[in-house]
């Protein structure tokens, strides 16, 4: 077993805030599909200015987003305009070619989260760009007071991302199963993965462009 030290990484510029980068570190570029792992926060906004990361491009990658605290808001060369919140995953699929930013909003007062990176596999590489938001159904267990009586029990709820869950609470049982994931790298080795080739502009196929995204309202006055 080897322990593998993250690094601080400003992300965004040298004036931005800082991630602590565990991938790809000297020792270990990927470990399996993974690629790029930066964790984040818990950071006070106030101090740190958030998330500002201009428009930049990728491709032949997947990105996987989860959010502690706070929100960020997601623009691509899709049209996409979302909001990842705590309790959602969001997948983003570069492939031949996707232009994006993240900017924290302005009511997120702690910012705190992590980013994962997927390598895609060689022959999914030039696939469709695509965005995807994932929320399961809340399961809701025991808390059926109307929140007047101090007495009564707090609701618990569960949202199930990986695998299924069946739980039975005074005689009720609820189930839930995670959604369908549109995840492309395989379970095993053999993707060299676009990572390798970030910074490459041609990786898109003939015919085919990457527009930038729509500009962000303040991102003028945060670049």
């Amino acid at each position: 077993m080897k322990l593998i030290e993250p690094r601080p990484v400003p992300l965004g510029g040298l004036r931005a805030m800082t991630v602590r980068r565990l991938l790809p570190s000297r020792d270990r570029r990927m470990v399996g599909a993974w690629c790029f792992i930066d964790h984040y926060g818990p950071d006070d906004v106030a101090v740190t200015g958030g998330m500002r990361v201009a428009p930049h491009p990728h491709t032949g990658l997947q990105t996987a987003s989860w959010i502690f605290t706070g929100t960020i808001e997601h623009r691509d060369s899709l049209g996409t305009v979302a909001d990842v919140r705590p309790g959602e995953l969001n997948l983003m699929t570069a492939g031949y070619g996707i232009n994006h930013s993240e900017y924290s909003t302005p009511d997120t007062t702690v910012l705190h989260g992590i980013q994962l990176w997927i390598a895609l596999p060689r022959d999914d590489m030039n696939t469709a760009p695509a965005f995807e938001n994932f929320v399961p159904e809340a399961l809701t267990f025991g808390g059926q007071g109307s929140g007047q009586d101090a007495s009564a029990p707090a609701g618990v709820q569960a949202r199930v991302f990986l695998g299924e869950l069946g739980v039975t609470v005074d005689e009720e049982t609820k189930t839930g199963s995670s959604p369908r994931y549109h995840l492309l790298a395989p379970a095993g080795r053999g993707n060299s993965g676009g990572c390798s080739r970030l910074r490459s502009s041609g990786r898109q196929e003939p015919g085919r462009r990457c527009p930038a995204p729509n500009p962000h309202p303040d991102s003028e006055s945060r670049v």
